[in-house]
């Protein structure tokens, strides 16, 4: 037995109701029977679209935009590039040669606040089609010539995509787990092209391309380290932060994110957040001098002229990889390639330390 959906083959998960067997592991997405076909019929619709950038591509980026077009028809292809390196304009080619050739594209983030953020960026390259976003808050339309989710909505897609972009498999919901990993697998009977800064093991004996350069030109941004005890480690960040502006002071947990927004009199950003995009908006715009975040803005979102604070970077909620996505968001505008990127630690770790090292490496 196999779920047709999630491709669980537990049979502690299936459970005979009176309509026939179903998988129990996926059932919050919606019940599915394990002779059901589920596949989501549509008519072939060859486009003639094109794309325009608001910047040109340097000389890797197209190449790179390139090869991963005529690579992508015959395997499943890793984009392993550096945070601000144009993962989203290098798959552009790709995704208007299979809308041209009347192919279903997809692109899915485990992260709602990605979804937004893409899904603008491709409504505004692609100004002929429709561009549908899937995520909290919109779901009323599900169906478009571009289709931009979260992984959970996949669940409507079943077999449903030719081509499917995967954003940072390797992010918080979507890592680790199986049921989201099998939704990915049957929306999709074509290949898949994955977007990541921070591949796992999972991903590095696929066909990979590298990026590690931005569009400006710029290296990315090392972070300092500063090691304090208890008590100081408050001190030094009001310190820090009272000589800069629009800084994103990442925390490890929504009660440590309330404390300090609290303190600083700026609003906190977590999955309890409510007005998520209000928030990203004012702070963009200058509203609050600070925000005070979880690991939920972590990826995916450009902020202009940035600076960062990892607040605890010991914490076990940071690893390797979340620490190089937070320290990516700073110098990502070609107009404001630097900034200040700290952590603040109260002992050393060796994910801190590998950290450092990554992002040195990249800009060799």
């Amino acid at each position: 037995m196999q779920c047709p959906r999630c491709l669980n083959e537990d049979s502690r998960y299936f459970y005979q109701g009176s309509k026939g067997l179903y998988c129990r592991k996926c059932v919050t997405f919606k019940r599915i029977l394990l002779d059901d076909n589920e596949i989501t019929y549509y008519q072939d619709k060859a486009l003639d679209c094109d794309y325009q950038l608001s910047f040109t591509l340097t000389a890797q980026q197209t190449a790179i935009s390139d090869q991963l077009a005529v690579m992508i028809d015959e395997n499943d292809v890793l984009v392993y590039a550096a945070c601000g390196a144009g993962k989203t304009e290098i798959v552009m080619k790709s995704i208007k040669k299979y809308l041209n050739n009347g192919k279903k594209v997809g692109f899915a983030t485990p992260r709602r606040q990605v979804v937004i953020e893409v899904g603008k960026r491709l409504s505004q390259a692609f100004k002929q089609i429709d561009v549908t976003w899937v995520c909290e808050g919109y779901t009323s339309k599900t169906d478009g010539d571009l289709i931009v989710c979260t992984t959970h909505q996949l669940y409507r897609y079943h077999q449903y995509f030719d081509l499917l972009i995967l954003d940072e498999p390797d992010a918080f919901p979507y890592r680790g787990n199986s049921i989201l990993a099998g939704i990915v697998k049957t929306s999709c009977h074509g290949h898949l092209i994955y977007l990541t800064a921070t591949p796992d093991v999972s991903l590095i004996t696929l066909p990979t391309l590298t990026l590690f350069k931005r569009p400006h030109g710029h290296d990315l941004i090392v972070p300092k380290v500063i090691y304090c005890p208890v008590g100081l480690d408050y001190l030094f960040l009001l310190r820090w932060l009272h000589s800069r502006k629009r800084v994103l002071v990442f925390v490890p947990t929504i009660a440590l994110s309330i404390k300090l927004a609290k303190l600083l009199c700026v609003p906190a950003f977590n999955s309890l957040t409510k007005e998520k995009d209000k928030i990203i908006d004012d702070f963009k715009s200058d509203q609050w001098k600070y925000l005070v975040c979880t690991t939920i803005l972590e990826r995916g979102i450009t902020i202009s002229n940035v600076n960062v604070c990892v607040f605890h970077a010991e914490h076990s909620v940071f690893d390797k990889a979340s620490l190089i996505q937070i320290m990516g968001r700073i110098g990502r505008d070609p107009n404001h390639p630097y900034g200040d990127g700290l952590m603040i630690c109260q002992r050393r770790e060796k994910k801190i330390d590998e950290c450092l090292k990554t992002i040195q490496m990249m800009n060799v």
